[in-house]
This record gives structure tokens, C-alpha cells and sequence, in this order.
């Protein structure tokens, strides 16, 4: 009988790598290698890159990312009581609760130049009224991800990281904002969240993560084509992995897996995607341009010490302006960044 992980097809594309990596984890629900063909996962062998047939690459990948941290249970309980139509503030305070030091932070960015509330604000219950339940859930979910990744590699630099991050998301959230969306809090997120996967190579891969960055800035090419150089994947494979691990929204999962891939018009024509998730990758896709076009990315070895504000994003998705200029845009975001910097001190 063929072992699970011989079944599978097509490794190399998002829904076969998801598929692969899932087997994976359910064929060794027992004890690691119980099957006799996955053997106990070794922290500490080395990865080989492109060398390696491509199955032979994800399945280094899948033995390395073994022990995958979960998504906090208080997030899970979190999103399903901002998504119950019937809960209220007091309920998402009393899930929120269980978690001291989540809470603590969640209220410090409250009360932060982030929000810019005249009065300080004492307690989760009326932060909640204050900013709703979506940016609660937003800001809770942030929070915790950077909590779970705080890995170094060699090279990779947290701050330049999340100042790229958090670059984007206030893009996304300003273009969502001028075009009238009401979905400004959930492109925040998605946004913010876009490049976890580098996260996830910052952990498991230190030494491939640094030789992909190495490549970058010697050679002049793209994150994703050196990391799929030294790894076989890229940081929205893994990103759209975990994302379907933890069971995030499918606009999350498909914004890390594709916020590259729209930046070509045809592939935005050409995508199956349903109408809000491809208005989600698109904004996305758009908010890292943004991002990147005012300075912050992530192999960047300095901070922006002054955020460029004229530059060109792609073609297609200038419709996403809503009749603004990327002057516009940017200037907002540069000011929204100056007062969103407790942000990247949680």
C-alpha cells in the first residue's frame, strides 16, 4: 500500500504543497517515523537547495517545520465571538481577559498616538466599543504573531520586518479607505500579516534566510526567486501553508500566497479566485508596492530615514486609487507611520 505522502500531486504548486505538508503531519500523528519512510525530523541537518529534486526539497522543508507552534486557542476564541452577530463588547473583553499580557498590549495601542484618543482608555470592554470589534480582533491576532516569531536569522533584521509590515497595512487600510471600503480593518491585517512566511524562514531555515537576502542584495533578484534558489519554496508557499494550518480566513491565506503573483496584470485577469478575495490580494499586492516604493522592505539594512513619496506602482492596479495619486497615498501612510510606531515596540 503507497504511503501517503506518494500519493500526492503536484508538490510544487500552493495547493500541493499545502497538501503535501498536510499528509505529512497526518501520517505522523503517532510517534515520528512510525510509518518506516518519514524519518525523526533533525533540527539540525542542513536544507539543500536547488540540487535537490523538488520532492526531495519539501520534504526537508515539512521535517524541519515539524514542530510548528499553534495559533493561540484565546485568538481562535476571539475571531469566533467577533463573528457571532450576537456577542457583544462585554463577551470579546471576557475571552480577551484570559490572556493578561495580551491584553495589556492590546490596551497600550489603544491608548497610543495609534488611535489618538483624547481621554486614556482603562478597560478592554470600552477599548472595544471605542474601536470596534474587527480592529480588536486585528490588533489581538498582530500581537500574537509577533509574540510566536521573535527569531533572528542571519542577515534578516525584525524592525526592517515589521517596519515593512506595518508599512503595508496602513497602505492597505489607507486605499481601502479612499475607495469608500468598509473592509479597511481586515486589509489591515492581511496586509500586516502578508509576509509571514519570512517569519516561518526566520525560524526553521536562519541559514538558507540568510543566503536568499545575500543573494538579493549581490545579485539584484527578488526574495522569492532566491529563496526558491536555496529552498525549493518561498516565503508565500509557506506563508499560505500556515496560514491553512491556523486556519486563518482564505483572504489571509490568499493574500501570503499571491501578493506577488498579482503583481502581473494577467495573473489578477486570469485568477479563480472568488470577487473578495482577489479585491483583497489586489489591495495587498498594491499596499507592498506602496510599502516598498516609500523605502520599507525587508532586506533593507538601515531605517527609511526620510520615506520616498513619488514613485510607480503596476498599471492594473492604480484603478484600486480611486482617483488618487500615489503622492497622495503615500504622504498618508508617512503620516499614519510616524504615529503608529508603539506598534512596533509590542
Amino acid at each position: 500500500m503507497a504511503h501517503p505522502i506518494e500519493e500526492r500531486a503536484e508538490p510544487c504548486t500552493p495547493r500541493g504543497l499545502c497538501s503535501f505538508l498536510d499528509l505529512f503531519f497526518r501520517a505522523n500523528d503517532g510517534p515520528a517515523g512510525a510509518f518506516g519512510v518519514i524519518p525523526v525530523p533533525d533540527a539540525t541537518r542542513p536544507v539543500s537547495g536547488g540540487d535537490l529534486p523538488v520532492d526531495a526539497q519539501l520534504k526537508r522543508v515539512v521535517e524541519r517545520v515539524y514542530d510548528l507552534p499553534s495559533f493561540p486557542l484565546v485568538i481562535k476564541k476571539l475571531v469566533e465571538v467577533a463573528e457571532n452577530p450576537k456577542s457583544s463588547s462585554k463577551d470579546l473583553a471576557k475571552v480577551m481577559e484570559t490572556d493578561q499580557g495580551l491584553s495589556t498590549k492590546i490596551l497600550k495601542l489603544v491608548n497610543s498616538a495609534f488611535y489618538g484618543f483624547p481621554r486614556p482608555v482603562s478597560s478592554l470592554q470600552h477599548a472595544i466599543t471605542l474601536v470596534g470589534y474587527n480592529s480588536v480582533r486585528s490588533l489581538a491576532m498582530s500581537v500574537s504573531v509577533k509574540n510566536i516569531f521573535r527569531d533572528q536569522a542571519k542577515g534578516f533584521n525584525q524592525e526592517r520586518f515589521w517596519e515593512h509590515s506595518l508599512a503595508s497595512a496602513l497602505a492597505a487600510r489607507t486605499v481601502a479607505e479612499a475607495g469608500g471600503s468598509a473592509i479597511r480593518d481586515d486589509v489591515f491585517t492581511a496586509a500586516l500579516l502578508h509576509d509571514v512566511g519570512v517569519l516561518l524562514e526566520a525560524r526553521y531555515f536562519a541559514d538558507e534566510l540568510g543566503q536568499a537576502i545575500a543573494a538579493v542584495r549581490e545579485r539584484g533578484i527578488s526574495q522569492s526567486e532566491a529563496e526558491e534558489e536555496v529552498l525549493g519554496v518561498d516565503h508565500c508557499l509557506l506563508g499560505a501553508w500556515l496560514a491553512e494550518k491556523w486556519r486563518l480566513p482564505p483572504t489571509l491565506r490568499e493574500s501570503m500566497l499571491r501578493h506577488h503573483e498579482f503583481e502581473d496584470g494577467d495573473a489578477v485577469a486570469n485568477s479563480d479566485l472568488d470577487k473578495e478575495s482577489k479585491y483583497f490580494v489586489q489591495i495587498v499586492t498594491l499596499a507592498n508596492q506602496i510599502a516598498r516604493g516609500m523605502g520599507y522592505y525587508t532586506t533593507r539594512t538601515e531605517p527609511v530615514a526620510e520615506p520616498t513619496l513619488n514613485f510607480e506602482v503596476s498599471e492594473h492596479l492604480t484603478p484600486l486609487l480611486a482617483g488618487h495619486s500615489v503622492p497622495e497615498i503615500a504622504t498618508k501612510v508617512h503620516e499614519a507611520f510616524d504615529a503608529s510606531r508603539e506598534f512596533l515596540a509590542i
